[in-house]
Protein backbone atom coordinates (compact mmCIF):
# COMPACT_ATOMS: atom_id res chain seq x y z
CA UNK A 1 0.00 0.00 0.00
CA UNK A 2 1.12 3.53 -0.64
CA UNK A 3 1.81 5.90 2.20
CA UNK A 4 1.57 9.66 2.08
CA UNK A 5 4.96 10.93 0.94
CA UNK A 6 6.69 14.13 1.95
CA UNK A 7 6.76 17.05 -0.44
CA UNK A 8 9.68 16.66 -2.82
CA UNK A 9 11.57 19.54 -4.38
CA UNK A 10 11.20 20.42 -8.05
CA UNK A 11 14.50 18.72 -8.85
CA UNK A 12 13.52 15.59 -6.93
CA UNK A 13 10.15 15.47 -8.70
CA UNK A 14 11.92 15.70 -12.04
CA UNK A 15 14.11 12.73 -11.12
CA UNK A 16 11.07 10.67 -10.06
CA UNK A 17 9.40 11.52 -13.37
CA UNK A 18 12.56 10.62 -15.33
CA UNK A 19 12.93 7.24 -13.61
CA UNK A 20 9.27 6.41 -14.17
CA UNK A 21 9.39 7.61 -17.79
CA UNK A 22 12.33 5.30 -18.51
CA UNK A 23 10.57 2.27 -17.03
CA UNK A 24 7.27 2.96 -18.79
CA UNK A 25 9.09 3.57 -22.10
CA UNK A 26 11.56 0.67 -22.21
CA UNK A 27 9.76 -2.10 -20.31
CA UNK A 28 7.24 -2.66 -23.14
CA UNK A 29 10.13 -2.98 -25.62
CA UNK A 30 11.79 -5.97 -23.97
CA UNK A 31 10.64 -8.22 -26.82
CA UNK A 32 13.03 -6.30 -29.07
CA UNK A 33 15.98 -7.00 -26.74
CA UNK A 34 15.22 -9.99 -24.46
CA UNK A 35 18.46 -9.38 -22.54
CA UNK A 36 17.01 -6.13 -21.19
CA UNK A 37 16.13 -6.39 -17.49
CA UNK A 38 12.71 -4.83 -17.02
CA UNK A 39 12.28 -2.50 -14.09
CA UNK A 40 9.47 -3.46 -11.72
CA UNK A 41 6.08 -1.86 -12.23
CA UNK A 42 5.50 1.20 -10.05
CA UNK A 43 3.70 4.51 -10.05
CA UNK A 44 5.46 7.83 -9.36
CA UNK A 45 3.47 8.08 -6.12
CA UNK A 46 4.76 4.68 -5.03
CA UNK A 47 8.36 5.59 -5.81
CA UNK A 48 8.07 8.86 -3.88
CA UNK A 49 6.79 6.96 -0.84
CA UNK A 50 9.20 4.01 -1.10
CA UNK A 51 12.32 6.15 -1.57
CA UNK A 52 11.70 7.59 1.89
CA UNK A 53 11.70 4.18 3.58
CA UNK A 54 14.84 2.67 5.02
CA UNK A 55 13.93 -0.71 3.59
CA UNK A 56 12.06 -0.95 0.30
CA UNK A 57 11.67 -4.03 -1.88
CA UNK A 58 10.62 -1.84 -4.80
CA UNK A 59 13.78 0.29 -4.67
CA UNK A 60 15.91 -2.83 -4.23
CA UNK A 61 14.45 -4.38 -7.39
CA UNK A 62 14.86 -1.16 -9.38
CA UNK A 63 18.56 -1.01 -8.47
CA UNK A 64 19.13 -4.68 -9.36
CA UNK A 65 17.47 -4.26 -12.77
CA UNK A 66 19.44 -1.09 -13.52
CA UNK A 67 22.78 -2.67 -12.60
CA UNK A 68 22.01 -5.76 -14.66
CA UNK A 69 21.58 -3.52 -17.70
CA UNK A 70 24.59 -1.30 -16.93
CA UNK A 71 26.91 -4.32 -16.60
CA UNK A 72 25.25 -6.15 -19.52
CA UNK A 73 24.69 -9.16 -17.32
CA UNK A 74 23.15 -12.38 -18.59
CA UNK A 75 21.83 -13.33 -15.17
CA UNK A 76 19.92 -10.99 -12.87
CA UNK A 77 21.60 -9.32 -9.91
CA UNK A 78 20.07 -10.21 -6.57
CA UNK A 79 22.39 -8.35 -4.17
CA UNK A 80 23.61 -4.94 -5.26
CA UNK A 81 25.74 -3.57 -2.38
CA UNK A 82 29.20 -4.21 -3.86
CA UNK A 83 28.17 -3.71 -7.50
CA UNK A 84 26.57 -0.33 -6.83
CA UNK A 85 29.54 0.89 -4.81
CA UNK A 86 31.92 -0.13 -7.62
CA UNK A 87 29.95 1.49 -10.42
CA UNK A 88 29.62 4.76 -8.50
CA UNK A 89 33.39 4.82 -7.95
CA UNK A 90 34.02 4.23 -11.67
CA UNK A 91 31.52 6.89 -12.74
CA UNK A 92 33.10 9.40 -10.36
CA UNK A 93 36.41 8.90 -12.16
CA UNK A 94 34.80 9.64 -15.53
CA UNK A 95 32.85 12.61 -14.07
CA UNK A 96 29.52 10.96 -14.88
CA UNK A 97 28.26 11.81 -11.41
CA UNK A 98 28.93 14.93 -9.38
CA UNK A 99 30.07 13.65 -5.98
CA UNK A 100 33.01 14.63 -3.79
CA UNK A 101 33.21 11.11 -2.37
CA UNK A 102 31.44 7.83 -2.77
CA UNK A 103 28.75 7.82 -0.06
CA UNK A 104 28.42 4.04 -0.28
CA UNK A 105 31.87 3.51 1.24
CA UNK A 106 30.59 4.66 4.61
CA UNK A 107 26.85 3.96 4.39
CA UNK A 108 24.44 1.50 2.89
CA UNK A 109 22.10 2.81 0.22
CA UNK A 110 19.07 2.35 2.49
CA UNK A 111 20.46 4.78 5.06
CA UNK A 112 21.23 7.61 2.62
CA UNK A 113 19.20 10.78 2.42
CA UNK A 114 16.28 10.94 0.00
CA UNK A 115 18.21 13.39 -2.16
CA UNK A 116 21.21 11.04 -2.48
CA UNK A 117 19.01 8.03 -3.15
CA UNK A 118 17.24 9.84 -5.96
CA UNK A 119 20.52 11.10 -7.39
CA UNK A 120 21.89 7.56 -7.58
CA UNK A 121 18.68 6.12 -9.06
CA UNK A 122 18.52 8.92 -11.63
CA UNK A 123 22.21 8.40 -12.49
CA UNK A 124 21.67 4.68 -13.01
CA UNK A 125 19.00 5.48 -15.59
CA UNK A 126 21.47 7.74 -17.40
CA UNK A 127 24.19 5.07 -17.27
CA UNK A 128 21.86 2.51 -18.84
CA UNK A 129 21.34 4.87 -21.76
CA UNK A 130 25.14 5.11 -22.10
CA UNK A 131 26.36 1.58 -21.34
CA UNK A 132 23.56 -0.93 -21.81
CA UNK A 133 23.80 -2.86 -25.06
CA UNK A 134 20.14 -3.88 -24.77
CA UNK A 135 19.00 -0.29 -24.30
CA UNK A 136 21.10 0.92 -27.21
CA UNK A 137 19.70 -1.84 -29.42
CA UNK A 138 16.11 -0.86 -28.51
CA UNK A 139 16.85 2.79 -29.30
CA UNK A 140 18.49 1.99 -32.65
CA UNK A 141 15.75 -0.45 -33.63
CA UNK A 142 12.92 1.96 -32.84
CA UNK A 143 14.63 4.88 -34.57
CA UNK A 144 15.29 2.92 -37.76
CA UNK A 145 11.97 1.08 -38.03
CA UNK A 146 9.57 3.88 -37.12
CA UNK A 147 8.15 5.61 -40.18
CA UNK A 148 7.73 9.35 -40.47
CA UNK A 149 3.98 9.18 -40.00
CA UNK A 150 4.25 6.87 -36.99
CA UNK A 151 4.84 7.62 -33.33
CA UNK A 152 8.24 6.49 -32.11
CA UNK A 153 7.53 4.38 -28.97
CA UNK A 154 10.69 5.50 -27.19
CA UNK A 155 10.16 9.23 -27.68
CA UNK A 156 8.00 11.21 -25.27
CA UNK A 157 6.18 14.44 -26.00
CA UNK A 158 4.16 16.77 -23.77
CA UNK A 159 0.41 16.15 -23.82
CA UNK A 160 -0.40 19.85 -23.96
CA UNK A 161 0.29 23.36 -22.77
CA UNK A 162 -1.42 26.27 -21.03
CA UNK A 163 -1.69 29.91 -21.99
CA UNK A 164 1.54 30.71 -20.10
CA UNK A 165 3.40 28.30 -22.43
CA UNK A 166 4.01 25.80 -19.63
CA UNK A 167 4.00 22.23 -20.95
CA UNK A 168 2.37 19.19 -19.32
CA UNK A 169 3.69 15.64 -19.27
CA UNK A 170 2.23 12.23 -18.53
CA UNK A 171 4.02 8.88 -18.90
CA UNK A 172 2.92 5.30 -19.44
CA UNK A 173 -0.07 4.00 -17.51
CA UNK A 174 0.24 6.55 -14.71
CA UNK A 175 -2.30 9.33 -14.23
CA UNK A 176 0.27 11.64 -12.66
CA UNK A 177 0.54 14.98 -14.43
CA UNK A 178 3.66 17.15 -14.38
CA UNK A 179 4.11 20.75 -15.40
CA UNK A 180 7.36 21.99 -16.92
CA UNK A 181 7.67 25.77 -16.74
CA UNK A 182 8.18 27.72 -19.92
CA UNK A 183 11.75 28.64 -18.96
CA UNK A 184 12.55 24.91 -18.49
CA UNK A 185 13.84 25.58 -14.98
CA UNK A 186 11.14 23.98 -12.85
CA UNK A 187 9.36 20.67 -12.89
CA UNK A 188 6.26 20.20 -10.73
CA UNK A 189 3.75 17.41 -10.23
CA UNK A 190 0.36 19.10 -10.44
CA UNK A 191 -1.94 16.04 -10.22
CA UNK A 192 -1.42 12.70 -8.54
CA UNK A 193 -4.93 11.16 -8.69
CA UNK A 194 -8.38 11.48 -10.22
CA UNK A 195 -9.61 14.06 -7.70
CA UNK A 196 -6.73 16.40 -8.47
CA UNK A 197 -7.17 15.83 -12.21
CA UNK A 198 -10.85 16.77 -11.95
CA UNK A 199 -9.98 19.93 -10.02
CA UNK A 200 -7.35 20.87 -12.61
CA UNK A 201 -9.73 20.26 -15.51
CA UNK A 202 -12.37 22.41 -13.80
CA UNK A 203 -9.87 25.27 -13.79
CA UNK A 204 -9.03 25.11 -17.48
CA UNK A 205 -12.21 23.67 -19.06
CA UNK A 206 -13.92 27.06 -19.23
CA UNK A 207 -10.87 28.71 -20.75
CA UNK A 208 -11.14 30.28 -24.19
CA UNK A 209 -7.48 29.47 -24.85
CA UNK A 210 -7.19 26.87 -27.59
CA UNK A 211 -4.22 25.07 -25.99
CA UNK A 212 -5.96 24.75 -22.62
CA UNK A 213 -9.14 23.45 -24.25
CA UNK A 214 -7.13 20.80 -26.07
CA UNK A 215 -5.29 19.89 -22.85
CA UNK A 216 -8.59 19.56 -20.98
CA UNK A 217 -10.01 17.28 -23.67
CA UNK A 218 -6.90 15.06 -23.68
CA UNK A 219 -7.00 14.63 -19.90
CA UNK A 220 -10.71 13.71 -19.93
CA UNK A 221 -10.36 11.21 -22.78
CA UNK A 222 -7.01 9.58 -22.00
CA UNK A 223 -5.86 10.33 -18.46
CA UNK A 224 -9.16 9.95 -16.58
CA UNK A 225 -9.44 6.25 -17.52
CA UNK A 226 -5.92 5.66 -16.18
CA UNK A 227 -6.85 7.36 -12.91
CA UNK A 228 -9.97 5.21 -12.58
CA UNK A 229 -7.93 2.09 -13.20
CA UNK A 230 -5.45 3.15 -10.53
CA UNK A 231 -8.29 3.77 -8.06
CA UNK A 232 -9.69 0.27 -8.62
CA UNK A 233 -6.25 -1.27 -8.21
CA UNK A 234 -5.57 0.74 -5.05
CA UNK A 235 -8.95 -0.25 -3.57
CA UNK A 236 -8.22 -3.90 -4.31
CA UNK A 237 -4.83 -3.71 -2.61
CA UNK A 238 -6.38 -2.00 0.41
CA UNK A 239 -9.01 -4.76 0.68
CA UNK A 240 -6.34 -7.43 0.47
CA UNK A 241 -4.26 -5.66 3.10
CA UNK A 242 -7.30 -5.32 5.39
CA UNK A 243 -8.05 -9.03 5.02
CA UNK A 244 -4.43 -9.84 5.80
CA UNK A 245 -4.50 -7.75 8.98
CA UNK A 246 -8.00 -8.85 9.98
CA UNK A 247 -8.30 -12.56 9.29
CA UNK A 248 -11.83 -13.90 9.69
CA UNK A 249 -12.07 -16.57 12.36
CA UNK A 250 -13.97 -19.63 11.08
CA UNK A 251 -17.39 -20.04 12.72
CA UNK A 252 -17.44 -22.76 15.36
CA UNK A 253 -19.69 -25.57 14.23
CA UNK A 254 -20.82 -28.68 16.04
CA UNK A 255 -20.41 -32.00 14.42
CA UNK A 256 -23.11 -34.43 15.28
CA UNK A 257 -21.97 -38.01 15.01
CA UNK A 258 -24.34 -40.83 15.56
CA UNK A 259 -22.92 -42.99 18.26
CA UNK A 260 -22.63 -46.55 17.12
CA UNK A 261 -22.90 -49.14 19.78
CA UNK A 262 -19.97 -51.44 19.84
CA UNK A 263 -21.00 -55.04 19.62
CA UNK A 264 -18.72 -57.51 21.29
CA UNK A 265 -19.20 -60.89 19.85
CA UNK A 266 -18.42 -63.82 22.13
CA UNK A 267 -18.98 -67.48 22.30
CA UNK A 268 -22.47 -67.18 23.83
CA UNK A 269 -23.72 -64.88 21.12
CA UNK A 270 -23.41 -67.66 18.58
CA UNK A 271 -24.79 -70.56 20.59
CA UNK A 272 -28.48 -71.12 21.24
CA UNK A 273 -29.61 -71.27 24.84
CA UNK A 274 -33.00 -71.61 26.49
CA UNK A 275 -33.58 -69.38 29.49
CA UNK A 276 -37.34 -70.01 29.83
CA UNK A 277 -39.04 -70.18 33.20
CA UNK A 278 -40.37 -73.61 32.29
CA UNK A 279 -36.90 -74.93 32.02
CA UNK A 280 -35.92 -73.49 35.39
CA UNK A 281 -38.84 -75.12 37.11
CA UNK A 282 -38.84 -78.55 35.51
CA UNK A 283 -35.30 -79.32 34.74
CA UNK A 284 -32.51 -80.00 37.15
CA UNK A 285 -29.80 -79.65 34.52
CA UNK A 286 -29.45 -77.46 31.47
CA UNK A 287 -30.13 -78.90 28.05
CA UNK A 288 -27.12 -79.77 25.91
CA UNK A 289 -25.68 -76.96 23.80
CA UNK A 290 -26.05 -77.17 20.09
CA UNK A 291 -22.93 -77.57 18.06
CA UNK A 292 -21.61 -74.22 16.80
CA UNK A 293 -21.89 -73.68 13.10
CA UNK A 294 -18.74 -71.54 12.91
CA UNK A 295 -15.42 -71.34 14.64
CA UNK A 296 -15.68 -69.02 17.65
CA UNK A 297 -11.99 -68.13 17.39
CA UNK A 298 -12.65 -66.43 14.01
CA UNK A 299 -15.80 -64.67 15.10
CA UNK A 300 -14.26 -63.26 18.25
CA UNK A 301 -12.13 -61.09 16.01
CA UNK A 302 -15.10 -59.60 14.15
CA UNK A 303 -16.51 -56.32 15.37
Amino acid sequence: MEKESLQLSSCQQWKVAFIHAFASTFNPQQTIAPSFFKLPEFTPNQLEAEIQKEDSELVHNIICSCLGNIFNRKNPIESYTKSLQDVVSEKMKTLDIDLDKNPLRDQKFNTLSVDLKLLLLYSMIEWQLQDSQAVRYIIDYCNTTTRKNQRNPIKSSPIGADKQKNTYWQFGESSCLWKETANKKNWEKVCKDKQELEAFVDQISSSTNRAEKALSKYIIEYVYPLAEKEERKKAKLEREEWKRLNPIEPAETRTYTRKRERVNYNYDNFYETDDSDEYLESSSSPPPLKKPTRSSSRLNNIE
